[in-house]
């Protein structure tokens, strides 16, 4: 007949007798559809998601589109809302466009809108915003299941009967009959024979309407079940296991509602309508498990806390009939050990994340997620992926089991608990255990012989010379600690130790001389310059972002959520970031990405940052209060009176520091506090204290004792008592194992914001870029450590102080390894009197040296080594080299070995070049000086400085002619996108030739980076060696012996500050210094400092002289005109405004006023006049 619709059955049935009018009826049980009567299959897509997967494929965006086009593919429905129930999501979802903001369904926002009382869709638009998850335009957001402001709104929950209306339902239809109306149309042409009849009966009666043909007494639905309890006993038999499948079925009986949703308003959801009560055969478990979409064993069992009515132990209630879980839960059975052994070997899986990717990538259902709960000889991965077991205690069998006390008991009480650990398991698996020599180490130590020969050969064949000799001197450690502890007596009547008969260490007269190859002497990880650290760290935190829903980028990775019970989640919370998962909940955690934030943002190790504390048991804590941070009391329960143990510190000045709870290298040591914090890091970790009180709360302070991820024994971890661990895991007390967390964060971070064609991380394809795991890069969790040390000193000028404890280092030589001294500009105030008496001093020094006094002078010098005074002392007179700043006991003829030790043997390096050349004697373990020499110390240092100034100059100017670059790149990238997205072709050659300019340029900042480094050295070591002096002069001031005393004033004090400056007085300080000091050198300081008189004097219309000297003049007039205004302007800031143009002479005031005749009488060349020694000294 060909027919497209019942309707065209019913126009044509009767051309062929015996055809009836409705097949349901008369063929009962038998008829199953109208598609399969008439010979056609169009059944529907399974599941939603199979629907979704099409809809997603067609490229279908908006429900009219779909409405049009949902055709293209037979296996959709024209009503996916009504075919799959509970499961369909809305249309956002079922097209792709899902978006986590926003309420799934319409119903879901429906029941919002009633907790918000809305009154009408005017009201709606006004105030839907109180509900972030609330859409602005609902008619198009649920487009496929919207029925109208009314019914989203449900505000006419009371019948609108108007005036003169029927005032139920049941009176509305009793009246209707009595009319005699049989049809829609013609109530429409007759309701108003009775004034009471209204006119859309079904706005006015919605809460009871159900459909025109029950109102006038003609319809099939009221054969229907009256409840969805008695239609789920009707359905129980047919086993329906989705709606789908219940919908295509459900004209079999003429009681079964098609829509059961919209038939009963308690509906309970289609599983609960759906599953089975009584459970008779397997089919029935079977069905069960179809309906919840179980997919294992530990499924079905966590099911059976939400529906009990399921069989316990389906495998013994149906024996004869039970076969196993994966046919219960119709799933493919998993390869044989021994087949998926093979199948990850072969494709080169070393790892349980290549095993992942794997999976993921042949997407085999045959691939276990978890094959550890899957194979009954499963032993462990390392034994699955073939390779070798790690040496660690849990991973002892055999001989090694008897073994496993009496090393935990030692290890207890050792340092390098894990170091010693792995050797002490490396010494049972290759040697004790294949040799047979002993089940436990008493039996062992008194074995009558024992050849030792094996294990010198395990030794010599390690990989370094550390891993042989770290298994040496373990194993001597532990077996001695057993004969003193188990095989020792002590003699009852003499009190002497006696040790047991036959027990002895044979091994203790072993030595190790290895050939290994020696490890490096630094570092060998690569350093990533500041700029990508930076660019990392405004990616994980943009400037604008204010909460944690604002880190948008760093939502996008499943690593970080973690299924949560929807009461803990907080829609009003903008810290609370979330997504839903059907009926999962999934809370995003920001305590892994908050770490990695830290780490690019102060030069702290990983550890060290990882277990310090939120303050959450302090007794004040900081918090916000608008966009200030505060010192306020803690509230917290944990709260405990002088308790000060936070990350963030108040410092003394009222400003922000940090407490870390570990030390430099390790930390098993005691804390220390910087006094200094980035001001963002404070905002950040206030949010993540708050954050982890509120969704990750602790019931107490967690002993370190009981700590599982440490190194340290038992008594280091009683030593370092509790804390609250800011950076605690989710639901944990203690910090996780943090090393691939940071470093797979850092990667992908570097990912995202690494430039074009410059590959500073990569991306493992043919996963998702959700997964954290597929980023990896060279530059790691260290790198960044190395780049903001050298940032933080070299361009944001932090003191050396700050910058050795943010370090962690006890020593400048260690502080050095990481980055050099900062340039503050360090200044004298001393006049030139001074300088020359302390000039004087030196040479009162040399004079002693060369009279064999040198005796006199011991407790007046400072050395960089102990040889070196004892070199002096010894009255070598010839040899003794004086300098302005110091002397060497070697006569400069020891250089070579000036420097540091090489390793662990006796030989010493070279003193490292720096400002003084080759021989740079600040730097030598042979230097000596003391507070006669400190006039001399300080104008090298201001030396030093202002060369620094001078290359920092130029530093600068390369950074702005790389930004200039990247922002033509930006430009020609925006161009790109432009040209791309109209068709066009972009010629990169431009961007090439920029990118090869920036590239280029990058290497001339870090060849002036790399000489600021050497003179920033330099610089470090004159501090310590101004220091060390300063504190031999405070000594001295108590001391009444007559010795070569300095020349001081107020009380015999001398003050040496470190100050800002400008740039004139730092070049006048050098110039000055010059002339007094012989090692001093105004070359560079002396033409610059000119070409500012030069253009003080033409600003002042006075003809510039000094561009017309030999550069001794210049030096000597130009400290004549610096003291000439100094005298005449009184202070330093006075004078930098009239030698910069601020201030003219004639502006200047009566007592300060200069003449054009005084300064041209000043520029008169004529050697200056220093002062006498004498005169100073009177």
């Amino acid at each position: 007949m060909k027919l497209a619709s019942y309707k065209d059955y019913l126009a044509r049935y009767k051309e062929y007798p015996g055809l009836p009018s409705n097949p349901a009826r008369i063929y009962g049980d038998e008829y199953v559809g109208w598609d399969e009567f008439v010979g056609r299959s169009t059944k529907y897509y399974e599941t939603f998601e199979q629907a979704r997967d099409a809809v997603i494929q067609l490229g279908i965006k908006t429900w009219p589109e779909y409405k049009a086009r949902y055709k293209e593919d037979s296996k959709l429905p024209v009503s996916p809302h009504a075919t799959y129930g509970q499961t369909y999501l809305g249309f956002t979802e079922y097209s792709g466009q899902a978006k986590p903001d926003r309420y799934a369904t319409m119903a879901e926002a429906s029941h919002a809108c009633q907790k918000l009382q809305f009154k009408s869709r005017t009201d709606y638009k006004n105030r839907y915003f109180q509900d972030a998850l609330l859409p602005g335009d609902p008619p198009s957001y649920y487009s496929d299941e919207w029925k109208g402001w009314v019914f989203f709104l449900k505000v006419d929950n009371t019948p609108k009967t108007g005036k003169g209306k029927y005032d139920t339902y049941e009176k509305f239809v009793e009246a209707v009959r009595v009319l005699g109306i049989t049809g829609q149309i013609e109530y429409k042409t007759r309701y108003k024979e009775d004034q009471k009849l209204p006119s859309h009966p079904y706005n006015v009666y919605k809460n009871d309407w159900v459909s025109w043909p029950e109102v006038f007494g003609v319809s099939p639905y009221l054969k229907r079940c009256e409840s969805w309890q008695e239609a789920k006993v009707v359905a129980a038999p047919y086993r329906f296991a989705t709606s789908t499948e219940y919908q295509e079925g459900c004209s079999a009986d003429e009681r079964l509602p098609k829509y059961p949703g919209t038939r009963y308003k308690d509906f309970p959801g289609w599983v609960t309508f759906l599953l089975p009560e009584d459970y008779d055969c397997l089919a029935d478990v079977k069905c069960a498990v179809k309906i919840i979409n179980l997919k294992s064993s530990v499924g079905y069992r966590n099911a059976r806390k939400k529906f009990p009515q399921l069989p316990a132990h389906p495998d013994r209630m149906f024996a004869d009939e039970w076969v196993d879980w994966y046919d219960l839960c119709n799933i493919p059975r998993p390869y044989s050990y021994d087949e998926l052994q093979e199948l990850v070997i072969s494709h080169g899986c070393t790892i349980i994340k290549d095993y992942r990717e794997l999976m993921a990538k042949l997407k085999d259902p045959r691939m276990p997620s978890s094959p550890e709960e899957v194979y009954p000889q499963w032993k462990n991965w390392h034994v699955f992926l073939d390779k070798p077991e790690p040496y660690t205690l849990d991973f002892l069998q055999g001989y090694g089991v008897g073994w496993i006390p009496s090393i935990q008991h030692f290890l207890r009480t050792q340092r390098g608990g894990l170091v010693k650990e792995t050797s002490l398991c490396r010494f049972i698996r290759h040697f004790i255990e294949p040799h047979d020599l002993g089940r436990t180490p008493r039996e062992f130590l008194t074995r009558k012989a024992t050849d030792i020969k094996p294990f010198r050969e395990l030794i010599e064949s390690q990989a370094s010379r550390q891993v042989g000799r770290n298994l040496l001197l373990a194993v001597n450690a532990y077996l001695n600690d057993i004969l003193a502890s188990e095989l020792t007596i002590e003699d009852e009547d003499t009190g002497e130790l006696v040790r047991v008969d036959g027990a002895s260490n044979p091994l203790a007269t072993l030595s190790y001389k290895g050939d290994g190859a020696p490890g490096p002497s630094e570092s060998t990880k690569p350093a990533l310059a500041f700029q990508y650290v930076s660019g990392m760290k405004k990616w994980m935190a943009p400037e604008n972002a204010m909460t944690f829903s604002d880190l948008a980028s760093l939502h996008q990775f499943d690593a970080d959520y973690f299924e949560v019970d929807e009461s803990l989640i907080d829609r009003n919370d903008p810290d609370c970031v979330f997504k839903s998962q059907g009926d999962k909940f999934l809370l995003w955690y920001p305590g892994y990405w908050m770490h990695a934030y830290a780490l690019v943002s102060i030069p702290a190790r990983g550890r060290q940052i990882a277990c310090n504390d939120s303050g959450e048991a302090d007794e004040y804590i900081p918090d916000l209060q608008g966009d200030k941070v505060v010192w306020v009391k803690n509230k917290n329960p944990l709260a405990q009176s002088k308790n000060q143990h936070g990350f963030i510190k108040r410092c003394d000045d009222g400003g922000w520091g940090m407490h870390f709870t570990s030390n430099k290298t390790g930390f098993m040591g005691k804390g220390y506090d910087v006094p200094w914090i980035p001001e963002e890091l404070v905002y950040w970790m206030i949010r993540l204290r708050k954050w982890q009180e509120k969704y990750n709360p602790i019931q107490r302070p967690m002993p370190w004792l009981e700590c599982k991820r440490t190194n340290l024994n038992e008594t280091q971890l009683k030593r370092k008592g509790k804390n609250c661990f800011l950076f605690r895991s989710f639901r944990e007390e203690e910090p996780p194992a943090y090393s691939a967390r940071l470093a797979e964060r850092l990667a992908a971070a570097l990912y995202f914001t690494q430039p074009k064609k410059m590959v500073l991380a990569t991306f493992a394809h043919g996963g998702s870029h959700s997964t954290l795991s597929r980023y990896d890069s060279k530059y790691t969790p260290h790198s960044m450590r190395v780049s903001l040390i050298t940032a933080y000193v070299m361009e944001f000028g932090l003191p050396i102080e700050i910058i050795m404890k943010l370090a962690g280092h006890a020593s400048v030589i260690m502080s050095i390894y990481y980055v050099k001294v900062g340039a503050a500009v360090l200044r004298r105030r001393m006049d030139e009197g001074e300088k020359l008496a302390l000039r004087e001093q030196v040479y009162a020094a040399q004079n002693m040296f060369e009279q064999n006094r040198a005796d006199e002078l011991t407790h007046t010098l400072v050395a960089n080594s102990e040889q070196a005074l004892v070199a002096l002392m010894a009255g070598n007179v010839g040899s003794t080299l004086v300098r302005d700043h110091g002397l060497c006991p070697y006569g400069a003829s020891r250089c070579e070995d000036g420097g540091a030790q090489i390793g662990a043997t006796q030989v010493w390096s070279a003193v490292p070049a720096g400002y003084l050349g080759m021989q740079n004697c600040t730097r030598c373990r042979h230097f000596v000086t003391g507070p006669m020499f400190l006039g001399g110390l300080l104008s090298l240092w201001n030396e030093i400085s202002l060369r620094i100034t001078f290359l920092s100059e130029q530093y600068l100017d390369f950074e702005k002619e790389i930004s200039d670059c990247d922002s033509k790149i930006a430009g020609l990238d925006e161009l790109e996108f432009d040209m791309e997205k109209m068709g066009g072709i972009f010629d990169a050659s431009s961007r090439v030739r920029i990118e090869l300019e920036k590239n280029k340029l990058e290497s001339e900042k870090e060849q002036v980076a790399k000489k600021m480094d050497m003179f920033l050295c330099d610089m470090q070591s004159l501090t310590k060696q101004i220091n060390d002096c300063k504190a031999m002069i405070s000594e001295q001031a108590s001391d009444d012996d007559d010795q070569v005393r300095l020349v001081v004033h107020d009380q015999n004090e001398i003050v040496v500050e470190v100050e800002e400056t400008s740039l004139f007085q730092q070049l006048n300080e050098v110039c000055v210094n010059a002339s007094i000091f012989q090692s001093a050198s105004a070359d560079f300081a002396t033409p610059r400092r000119s070409q500012m008189f030069d253009n003080m004097a033409l600003l002042n219309r006075i003809r510039p002289s000094l561009c017309s000297l030999s550069e001794k003049e210049q030096l000597a007039v130009g400290n004549q005109i610096s003291k000439f205004l100094l005298g005449r302007l009184k202070t330093w800031e006075r004078v930098d405004q009239v030698v910069t143009g601020q201030i003219l002479l004639e502006d200047l005031s009566d007592e300060e006023r200069i003449s054009h005749a005084d300064f041209i009488e000043v520029l008169t060349v004529k050697t200056p006049q220093l002062l006498n020694v004498r005169e100073v000294m009177a």
